[in-house]
Order: C-alpha cells, then structure tokens, then sequence
C-alpha cells in the first residue's frame, strides 16, 4: 500500500512508516504544491491513500465528490509518532488496497 502524506503531517512519520517497509512518501517527494486538489489528483493518478490531518477531505462533499484510494485521518497534532504510525502499520497489515477504496479510516 502506497501512503502520501500531506504538507500538515511531520517529515519524521512518512520516515517511520518507509522503516516499517511501507511505501509513504510527502506532497514535498512528489512536488507538488497548490492544496488539496493538486494532491489528491496525484493521489488517485499514482494509486496513494491519503494521510492527512486536513478536514476538508473528510467532509460529506469531498467523500461523496471523488473516487479514491482511501483516507487516513489524523485530529490532533499532538500524536506522538508512534501513536499515528502503529495505527496505520495495523491497518496496512490487515487491509488490502480494495478495502480502502472511498473510504476514510480514522486514526486515534
């Protein structure tokens, strides 16, 4: 599973996520610049789900409006590394991509 994380999420956890084998790059790897639109499109284009703290891509409109990879969603910043990363570890360990498919997953 192919993870890209927003420009929200801290450099270190897409870093912790590649030392767990899992393919987790940032918006910054894939040069992309101008919001939510220009990420998801690259996203849904390369095969990535989504790892962002960002709210605007869980609301009704956006889940309803785009066909994409998945969501992993983080609220608070706070999060040690580890509390965000074994989270999403657990769940690429137990999801297949098809799974994820439209569908956001909400990390604690």
């Amino acid at each position: 599973m192919n993870i890209l994380t927003d420009g929200h999420v801290p450099r270190a956890i897409p870093i912790t996520l590649q030392s767990e084998d899992i393919d987790a790059i940032t918006i910054y790897d894939a040069d992309l610049i101008g919001g939510d639109q220009p990420l998801l499109e690259y996203a849904i284009e390369h095969g990535y789900v989504v790892l962002t703290d960002d709210p605007d891509f869980v609301t009704k409109d956006f889940v309803t409006a785009h066909d994409h990879h998945g969501i992993f969603f983080y609220e608070d910043q706070r999060h040690t590394r580890t509390d965000l990363v074994r989270p999403i570890h657990n769940a690429v360990s137990v999801l297949r991509p098809d799974n994820l498919r439209n569908e956001i997953v909400f990390c604690p």
